[in-house]
């Protein structure tokens, strides 16, 4: 078989993937397919370079192939490459395909014979190594149960993709820990992006929703979370019926994404315990998405001590009106008068709420999704049930 033939091959098992999974197609537009003849299977690297040998390629069916690069997408979802840190890289590598490949076994996709692969219970066990219960696992929860037979786990199964093993995980060297940090909060972006998608046509991939919420449990900035609860509010879907423009630089023709305008509110408690560095930090936040999502988002102001205000709706990202934005509040706290105002605009899909959490009773329910900021001295006490909350720190 050619190597064009192969390239096709894996062109048109992207198109399989994308024709049976919002959440898969979502990342496997992410893919860049490259030839390398010196790699002894295929792998990916922490931007999404998705290496192949073609000899690797030919002999596999067109299932097993939609099973590769479903295996590769995960890792890139779950951030392996840059969750390996300073462990051994080898026994992190099969750690982690060890969980991929449940999650690939468990979405009904095929894998190369002799694949590492735990049964439906999530246990795997050979020549005396046994790890149990996998699908409820993350890569360092199985590193550390391996650990204990490094030796024994590597001289099985090889080194640099080989073995038992059905990729190389391919990580570049140099980076600072700046730019791992960026890169995992592109792709935890776009995972959750592709959630979202998956949520809204109500077919999430069995196993990876719980997965996601455990690794988000993680120490995460509440800005990067911030911009993430923004982002999933976006409505996303695709056609066919026109190119995107990243078809001229991968060369094959891709999807136009479409993309539709979203209201949100920002609610600001204003009742006296939100300090003047926590409300600028708060508001340069929300101005830096408002720049980020111009063309997405128009915004609503409100705030609140023992009464609701309504401050102005800002179109575009204005960032000059989001400035001038006068917000009114002077002590007290109740939540239920705001709530009604907002509940008022039905063209509302989530508010973001900047909050000690202390007041009255909640006794008016919400008609939109809330992400409460919470101050460092705050308590979620009164609000914990009513959306989800995120401490405002450093």
């Amino acid at each position: 078989m050619s190597e064009t033939n192969v390239l096709d091959r894996l062109i048109r098992a992207r198109i399989q993937i994308q024709l049976k999974s919002p959440f898969f197609s979502y990342l496997s537009l992410y893919l860049k397919f490259k030839e390398d003849k010196k790699i002894g299977t295929m792998g990916v690297n922490e931007i999404g370079d998705l290496y192949y040998n073609p000899d690797f390629i030919n002999p596999l069916s067109d299932e097993e192939i939609e099973g590769c690069l479903l295996h590769e997408i995960l890792h890139l979802a779950l951030r392996h490459l840059i969750r390996c840190g300073t462990r051994d890289k080898e026994l992190f590598n099969i750690s982690a395909d060890l969980c991929v490949n449940w999650l690939v076994n468990e979405n009904d996709y095929y894998l190369p014979k002799g694949a590492l692969l735990p049964d439906r219970n999530g246990d795997f066990e050979m020549a005396g190594i046994k790890v149990e219960n996998i699908g409820n696992k993350s890569a360092e929860i199985v590193y550390d149960e391996l650990i204990k037979n490094l030796k024994k786990v590597v001289k099985l199964y090889g080194k640099n993709g080989g073995g038992k093993q059905i990729d190389k995980h391919i990580y570049t060297e140099g980076l600072t820990e700046e730019e791992k940090r960026k890169i995992e909060q592109v792709w935890e972006e776009r995972t959750q992006e592709a959630m979202s998608v998956a949520q809204m046509r109500g077919d999430v991939p069995a196993g990876l929703d719980r997965l996601l919420k455990e690794l988000h449990r993680e120490q995460i900035n509440w800005r990067t979370l911030l911009n993430k609860y923004i982002t999933q509010q976006f409505p996303y879907d695709f056609s066919y019926h026109k190119y995107s423009k990243r078809s001229i630089g991968v060369g094959e023709y891709m999807p136009i994404e479409l993309k539709e305008k979203v209201e949100l509110a920002v609610c600001i408690d204003l009742s006296g315990s939100i300090g003047d560095k926590e409300y600028s930090d708060f508001m340069s936040e929300v101005i830096g998405i408002a720049r980020a999502y111009q063309e997405r988002c128009d915004i609503h102001f409100y705030s609140h001590d023992v009464e609701g205000y309504y401050g102005g709706l800002v179109r575009n990202g204005n960032i000059e009106e989001i400035r001038k934005i006068k917000l009114k509040g002077n002590g007290g706290t109740s939540y239920n008068p705001v709530i009604e105002l907002m509940n008022k605009n039905r063209n509302i899909k989530a508010v973001v709420w900047l909050t000690d959490g202390y007041g009255d009773e909640i006794t008016t329910k919400p008609n939109y999704p809330i992400l409460w900021v919470l101050n460092k001295d705050g308590s979620d006490e009164i609000i914990k049930n009513y959306g989800r909350v995120v401490i405002l720190k450093e």
